[in-house]
C-alpha cells in the first residue's frame, strides 16, 4: 500500500496525459528520480493552466506524494512552490542554462535511487542560475558537468603539464602525443579544462577569462566524454542552442 510522504522535488520533464493530466519526471529529495501523475491541471481555462505552470522544467516544489517503492508511477496529492524564481523561467539565457543542466541530470541519473546529495547540488545550482551575473552564467554549464563527473566517479585525472597537454577523453587523462583514436582535445581547450579541474569547487573559477569559442569547444568535449563513459547517453539536445545564445 502506498504511503504519503512530504518531499522537495525538482521537475525534470512534463508530458501531457489525456485531456487534463500530466506525467512528470522529478528529482526528489527523498526518493531520487521518480515519475508522477498529476490529474486535473490542464484545460482551456486559465485557472487550470496556471496549475500546470508549477511543473515547468526546473521548478522547485514542496510536494506531498503517494509513494510505493515497487510502482513505476506514483501520484501527487499536494504541491506548492519551494522557491519562487525571479528570472529563471523568463530570462532567455538563464532558461537555456537551466534546460541544459536539467537535461544533463536526466541523462546521468537514470535510476530511481535515493540521491539527496545530488538533489541539494541541483537545488543550489538552479537558485544560483536565477541570480547569476552574465559571467557566472557562462561558467555554470561547465562547472555542473564536472560536478556530475565527480558524482558519478568519472572525474578525469588532472596530470596536465607542459609535456602532457593533450586530453584523451576516452581514457580521461592528459598525454604527450595524440592517441590513435579521435576522442581527444589539445590546447587551448585541454589547458582550460585542467584549470577547471583544479579549481572547480572555488567560487572564483566562474571568473576565469575565456571566450565563446573556447566555452563552446569545451562543452562539446565534455559531451563526448559523457557519451564515451555513460551508456545510451546520446546527444544533448539543448547544447547547440545554449552554446549560441550564451555569447
Amino acid at each position: 500500500m502506498s504511503k504519503i510522504f512530504h518531499t522537495k522535488a525538482i521537475i525534470l520533464q512534463t508530458i501531457p496525459y489525456g485531456e487534463t493530466s500530466i506525467v512528470v519526471t522529478a528529482l526528489t529529495e527523498l526518493f531520487g528520480i521518480q515519475t508522477y501523475m498529476i490529474k486535473g491541471v490542464r484545460s482551456a481555462t486559465k485557472k487550470l493552466n496556471s496549475k500546470a505552470n508549477y511543473f515547468q522544467c526546473g521548478a522547485l516544489l514542496e510536494m506531498e506524494v503517494y509513494h510505493h517503492p515497487l510502482k513505476q508511477m506514483n501520484f501527487v496529492k499536494e504541491y506548492k512552490w519551494a522557491v519562487v524564481y525571479q528570472h529563471l523561467f523568463t530570462h532567455v539565457l538563464k532558461n537555456c542554462v537551466c534546460l541544459y543542466c536539467i537535461e544533463l541530470t536526466q541523462k546521468c541519473l537514470k535510476q530511481p535511487d535515493e540521491n539527496p546529495e545530488h538533489f541539494y547540488i541541483l537545488e543550489r545550482l538552479l537558485i544560483a542560475i536565477d541570480t547569476a551575473t552574465a559571467t557566472q552564467l557562462a561558467a555554470i554549464p561547465i562547472q555542473y558537468a564536472l560536478i556530475l563527473f565527480e558524482q558519478l566517479g568519472l572525474l578525469m585525472m588532472n596530470n596536465y603539464d607542459a609535456e602532457n597537454h593533450i586530453l584523451d577523453l576516452q581514457n580521461g587523462t592528459f598525454i604527450n602525443q595524440p592517441p590513435t583514436h579521435t576522442n581527444y582535445v589539445d590546447e587551448p581547450i585541454s589547458g582550460y579544462l585542467s584549470t577547471w579541474l583544479s579549481n572547480m569547487s572555488k567560487p572564483e573559477i566562474q571568473q576565469l577569462p575565456t571566450n565563446k569559442n573556447v566555452r563552446k569547444q569545451t562543452l562539446a568535449a565534455l559531451e563526448i566524454f559523457f557519451q564515451l563513459h555513460i551508456s545510451d547517453f546520446g546527444k544533448i539536445k539543448s547544447l547547440p542552442i545554449m552554446s549560441e545564445v550564451l555569447g
